[in-house]
């Protein structure tokens, strides 16, 4: 245990010492809480503001007189758009316009299918609450049109809707709004990676590029006590960046003015919760990024190796969600995509067992010591401690 503690203080020391890569990431860390939640609380505001104001666009509203009393009737502002409304909604400046042409209340007036125009661009998110109030209040005029049409000739509305549907939505509000915060456990994994990349690198390819591995290897430590000393270091520079991040999301909802009007709760139950999975994955991930390391035969070798790992842990919450992946027990016994799953279902406010967090621990239980076990097979072959080249 000696021994251990001194492998372990080494590390730590020797990583303090690169103070502006340790500053870097313990600031990060704090910080990715408090931004992002701000960004989204801008981004959701300029939406909801734009919802409530309900103004539409409209060309041409002397042809469509109408029209214009049924979405001033609705409570919409009536704004008449510029001549050159086309190449201002191609430049971003109007979301929507409602195109009315000449002609059409005497074809309304006629009975026939009216043509009308709506222009928008919805490759811009922030366009969606005008686009969605222009399409709402065209279809509302139509169908108010056609059931006028109906009446006028003595059919009863009822014969054109035989079926009529009753929307029962079984998700609860709390689990609507877990899908916009989905990036929380997404920063979340993503951190538990790099929280430790740089110490695990360094104690690893580092050591072998400095020529300070062979040294080390001399003294009279057991290799095992050495391996554990340094991947304890590396543990827990990751998970004080995870823990930090996590309580930056908590202390940020709990505590700071932000407006997101969002029924969920993500406190001191929710941080303890993430941390139970968190931890852990970031001591598995950390004994992952020292054996990739310990094939690389300099720092920047390494990280090279370490950014296919990061690459492949960010892209497992973007493949739940877009994938549908449906929970399930299988997901517990996958590394990195069973803490996702209970992540997203502690965010959700979804029941949680013990087996969402025994069944985790365990996997990164075995791949801990699977990857140790290999560095220190590793460390035994004289092409890894002497070869730099």
């Amino acid at each position: 245990m000696n021994a251990f503690r001194t492998i372990f203080k080494k590390e730590l020391v020797d990583s303090v010492r690169d103070r502006r890569t340790i500053a870097m990431i313990m600031v990060a860390s704090i910080l990715t809480g408090p931004l992002v939640l701000m960004m989204l609380n801008s981004f959701v505001a300029k939406l909801t503001d734009k919802a409530e104001a309900k103004k539409v666009q409209v060309s041409g509203m002397q042809h469509a007189p109408t029209a214009i009393n049924f979405f001033q009737r609705q409570g919409a502002e009536v704004i008449a758009a510029p001549d050159d409304y086309l190449q201002k909604v191609k430049d971003g400046k109007l979301d929507a316009v409602v195109v009315f042409k000449a002609g059409f209340e005497d074809q309304l007036r006629a009975g026939k299918q009216v043509a009308v125009e709506m222009v928008f661009d919805d490759s811009r998110s922030e366009a969606g609450p005008s686009i969605g109030l222009a399409r709402s209040l065209l279809n509302g005029f139509g169908r108010e049109q056609g059931v006028l049409r109906l009446m006028a000739r003595g059919v009863s509305p009822d014969v054109t809707n035989a079926v009529k549907v009753e929307n029962i939505n079984v998700s609860t509000p709390k689990q609507r709004a877990a899908m916009l915060l989905f990036f929380i456990p997404m920063t979340t994994l993503i951190l538990c990676i790099t929280g430790g990349m740089a110490v695990a690198i360094d104690s690893t390819a580092g050591e072998r590029e400095r020529g300070s591995l062979e040294p080390l290897l001399l003294n009279p430590v057991k290799l095992t006590e050495l391996i554990l000393g340094k991947w304890s270091a590396v543990s827990l520079y990751a998970s004080v960046v995870v823990l930090l991040a996590i309580l930056g999301y908590v202390l940020t909802l709990l505590y700071m003015p932000i407006k997101l009007e969002l029924p969920i709760s993500f406190g001191w139950q929710q941080f303890g919760l993430f941390s139970l999975i968190a931890v852990p994955l970031a001591a598995m991930l950390g004994a992952v990024l020292m054996l990739i390391a310990t094939f690389g035969r300099s720092y920047k070798e390494a990280q090279t190796y370490a950014s296919y790992v990061i690459t492949v842990v960010s892209f497992v919450p973007a493949i739940a969600i877009f994938g549908s992946v449906k929970d399930a027990f299988w997901q517990l016994l996958v590394p990195v995509l069973g803490a996702n799953m209970v992540f997203m279902r502690v965010l959700r406010g979804d029941a949680v067992g013990l087996e969402h967090f025994a069944v985790p621990l365990a996997v990164s239980t075995v791949v801990t010591v699977v990857c140790l076990t290999v560095i220190s097979r590793l460390l035994r072959k004289e092409e890894i401690v002497f070869g730099r080249t």
